[in-house]
């Protein structure tokens, strides 16, 4: 798969790399794509994290980062959100 789309990701492990502030960090957790009538179609990744569980949203219209492979991460796909967390 050469270029995984978001709805590739449903039900699959995932990575998510970004920046938040100066800091650069790494989650992981399993991913639910949501395409449900009278809502905008988005990719859900829920995290299990030691300090609380929380879950990412990334709206299909406004995804700017990559996706690849999550092979170094132990996960099946890899999301590179870079700085664009970091919006003014």
């Amino acid at each position: 798969m050469a270029h995984p789309t978001l709805r590739d990701l449903d039900q699959r492990t995932v990575a998510v790399e970004m920046q938040i502030g100066s800091r650069q960090t790494v989650v992981q957790g399993l991913a639910r794509y949501d395409a449900a009538e009278g809502s905008a179609p988005a990719l859900h990744i829920c995290v299990n994290d030691g300090a609380g569980n929380f879950e990412i949203r990334l709206e299909e219209s406004l995804f700017r980062g990559t996706v690849d492979s999550g092979k170094k991460f132990g996960c099946d796909f890899h999301i590179d959100l870079g700085r664009s967390l970091v919006t003014k």
